[in-house]
């Protein structure tokens, strides 16, 4: 497989020639140029090899999987599930009939292979006349209207991808349940490649989606292993730990390295499109087709807000923007984006309001449709960052622990006979270690040139660090209140931690994980996932 073009992965380039090609497409009549929007969207994909095309192979499988029980869709419900569930039998009938067996063989396959240039890649283009009639007849495409629009893109093959998430988290942990280990860990990573190639597509929902379901897949693998070390007959090997870190995450060569995973562009293409269509070079939109255009794309997919969505944008029309002004915006407003994208956490650039935030809402209306979201994909690439650095790191941990029936005594002490090359924090402003430490088994431990010892509530002196330790772990769960608990430490396990979003670091009294605008640390190890599990069950929860 070639390369992907650079429309997917350097949008920052792509701005260069902004200006002259949106002039030209203004020129060109209505149906010319939303083709013009379209092609390059999924020139993205043309040179991807049918042998590459992981779309080819799994969505045919899929168009046969039965969905889950409602009360089983839920990815993190089905992540939380244990064999003591009443759920349970249900979850394995579901699991182990063919139609889902085959959807689970048809992903090993589509991701079987480590390298980035060679890699797999889910290259279905979009719209219905870019797909082959069998998959239009099957529902899984993406659906852009009788006169192509991108941006009423209706992404309808995600729902068969979130079921084949609900179904590999259960079948993981019958897997792991039934003494299989190795299996279920090689599953989690297979699935976490056809997560990244979600998250490598061109629209914010994909990209989104697909983020999240990786960052959950490296959690529910850290999960697997604390699991599988608390369960008395642990068969997760060091060698498959090694073999991970090594091939299938390896820092650069591999899908897993996240300096290619780029903003989305299929947005901006949608905004650009709806400039060329709904306004006129030199003056303003047309009314009749900026309404339907902007209702429409308001609406989604819930017709019945066509007519309230129809009547707010002929409101929004005659206060809106001309048509140079709103060009220039569009560029204006995903180039910073980009240029956001392109820095570091903690960079200066991030603290300037962006240009979104200085938008008028009325005037650019159509831009805060478009545009404004793509913001949420920043705090998802942060967090993205720190669990694959953190998974890698504790992967290499838990093997080292299988091997010795110790915790190692330091953070670099796996390296290099279970990861390569060790990954740093990357919340941390002075580029430093995670931090570690087994409770109870040193007198004092650093953590960002601190002596956690003198830190710890402020009170702890070097003598008392044998005692327990006990973190305030802050989560967001789906479907429940915010929830904080008290998790108590021994040293039967190690703790590793990132400084978290505030870059600060504050010793792993409290984890406030990815909580906005609050100061705390983000736990790796002990699993978040195992420890709101038990928490759930604590309070009669679990489902």
């Amino acid at each position: 497989m070639e390369r992907l073009p650079r429309c997917l992965s350097a949008p920052l380039a792509r701005l260069a020639v902004v200006g002259a090609v949106v002039g030209a497409v203004l020129a060109l009549p209505g149906q010319a140029r939303a083709d013009e929007f379209l092609d390059r969207v999924n020139a993205a994909y043309a040179k991807v090899g049918k042998d590459r095309r992981s779309d080819l192979v799994i969505l045919p499988v899929m168009a046969k999987m039965e969905a889950p029980q409602r009360i089983l869709a839920d990815p993190l419900r089905a992540a939380l599930l244990t064999p003591e569930s009443k759920l349970w039998p249900d979850a394995i009938r579901w699991v182990t009939s063919k139609p889902q067996i085959d959807v689970i063989e048809s992903i090993k396959t589509a991701t079987g292979e480590d390298a980035w240039r060679n890699a797999w890649a889910f290259a279905q283009p979009y719209g219905a006349n870019a797909v082959d009639p069998e998959m239009v007849a099957s529902g899984l495409y993406t659906e852009l209207g009788e006169n192509p629009t991108l941006s009423l893109a209706d992404f309808k093959y995600l729902e068969a991808i979130r079921n084949a998430e609900v179904l590999c988290h259960i079948e993981a942990t019958r897997l792991l349940a039934e003494g299989k280990g190795d299996d279920a860990i090689k599953l989690m990573v297979s699935w976490s490649f056809l997560a990244r190639q979600i998250a490598d597509r061109q629209f914010l929902v994909e990209k989104k989606l697909g983020t999240e379901m990786l960052i959950r897949a490296l959690q529910r693998l850290r999960d697997l292993c604390f699991t599988d070390m608390r369960s008395g007959k642990p068969s997760i090997s060091p060698e498959v730990l090694r073999d991970t870190n090594y091939a299938r995450f390896e820092a650069v060569r591999t899908v897993m390295n996240l300096t290619r995973l780029e903003l989305p562009t299929g947005d901006y293409e949608a905004a650009r499109q709806v400039v060329a269509r709904a306004f006129t070079p030199g003056a303003k939109a047309n009314r009749a087709e900026f309404s339907r255009l902007m209702a429409r794309a308001g609406a989604g997919t819930r017709p019945m807000r066509l007519f309230s969505e129809s009547a707010k944008w002929d409101s929004i029309y005659a206060l809106h923007a001309d048509t140079t002004a709103t060009r220039k915006r569009v560029d204006d407003v995903f180039g910073d984006w980009a240029r956001r994208w392109s820095v570091r956490p903690f960079d200066l650039l991030l603290k300037i309001p962006t240009d979104y935030s200085r938008l008028d809402k009325v005037q650019y209306a159509s831009l805060d449709l478009m545009l404004g979201n793509l913001g949420d994909m920043f705090p998802l690439r942060d967090q993205l960052r720190v669990e694959l650095s953190g998974t890698r790191v504790s992967l290499a941990m838990y093997g080292f622990f299988r091997k010795s029936g110790s915790w190692p005594r330091e953070v670099s002490a796996p390296q290099p006979t279970f990861i390569r090359t060790l990954d740093r924090d990357p919340f941390s402003r002075r580029d430093a270690e995670f931090g570690f430490f087994v409770p109870g088994r040193e007198n004092v431990f650093s953590f960002d040139g601190k002596k956690v010892a003198d830190t710890i509530q402020g009170t702890r002196k070097p003598e008392d660090a044998p005692q327990l330790h006990t973190v305030r772990l802050f989560v967001k769960i789906p479907g429940l209140p915010d929830v904080n608990f008290d998790v108590p430490l021994r040293p039967d396990t190690c703790v590793l931690f990132s400084a978290g979003p505030d870059g600060a670091g504050s010793a792993m009294t409290v984890a406030t994980q990815m909580v906005e605008d609050s100061k705390g640390d983000y736990l790796i190890w002990p699993p978040e996932l195992s420890l709101v599990r038990k928490h759930l069950a604590d309070t009669n929860r679990l489902p």
